[in-house]
């Protein structure tokens, strides 16, 4: 069973992924973050993140039309050194079962138990 976590978290549908991007730009968020197997990474700062080292503090899905099991997931995520930035993709725990567990399931908001 997953629950999620007892944390605000704004969860909102926009029209395009540009749209997203450009509204979490204009709140700080300026680093564009990479989902590796055991951490997130930041470009720009060239520095890695475990699990227990963010938070995610909106998701945004932009639903595709066309393919409506083809949506965009566009995480905005705080480290705990202050550091901002966009996580784009969908990273269920059931799409990458070769990523770490915690990693994701901090991404989903949910906690395993």
């Amino acid at each position: 069973m997953v629950q999620y976590l007892a944390n605000k978290i704004e969860v909102s549908n926009f029209k395009t992924i540009e749209n997203a991007i450009e509204t979490l730009r204009n709140k700080g968020y300026s680093l564009n973050f990479e989902v590796g197997k055991e951490q997130l990474f930041a470009y720009g700062i060239d520095s890695s993140f475990g699990p227990d080292e963010f938070e995610v503090n909106e998701i945004h899905v932009i639903e595709n039309a066309a393919l409506p099991t083809n949506n965009t997931v566009i995480y905005a995520v705080e480290t705990t050194s202050h550091n901002k930035g966009i996580v784009e993709g969908d990273y269920r725990v059931e799409n990458h079962p070769y990523l770490n567990k915690k990693l994701l399931y901090k991404l989903n908001r949910k906690t395993p138990s």
